[in-house]
């Protein structure tokens, strides 16, 4: 009986090696594929959020130069209605612009360099990260 146990331990050990064996073999076999899979989504995100600051906020500061123009001629001073209009500065115009700003501030604030630095120095990048997933 015992030796049965003991033949069905040692089955079981190294049924157990050979499995943890194979699965290293499959992770070192994948690994540069998941590594450049990982490279390439974080740099495409980067970059995505980077041009997207770079558009859109050129963009706003141009559409605010021309309702700034437009609520200085003439045509809307003389109106009395002038206070409430949506793209102009009145109230409404401050209240539509609120959400505008914190979207250009959010995306100020996420604007990243980070597609930069996997393009030029990718390994740099990998420490980083795996220094993130480690805290």
């Amino acid at each position: 009986m015992n030796e049965q146990l003991q033949s069905a331990l040692a089955l079981l050990i190294e049924k157990t090696l050979g499995g943890i064996d194979a699965a290293s073999q499959l992770l070192m076999s994948e690994m540069p594929d998941v590594l450049y899979q990982l490279l390439l989504w974080y740099g495409v995100k980067s970059a995505l959020m980077t041009l997207t600051a770079i558009i859109a906020i050129p963009l706003y500061i141009r559409a605010e130069i021309k309702v700034f123009n437009a609520c200085n001629s003439k045509d809307i001073e003389g109106s009395d209605n002038g206070v409430f209009l949506i793209g102009g500065y009145g109230m409404l115009g401050c209240l539509v612009r609120i959400p505008i700003i914190a979207f250009l501030i959010f995306l100020l604030s996420s604007l990243s360099l980070e597609w930069l630095q996997i393009w030029i120095a990718p390994k740099i990048w990998l420490l980083e990260y795996a220094a993130s997933l480690a805290n």
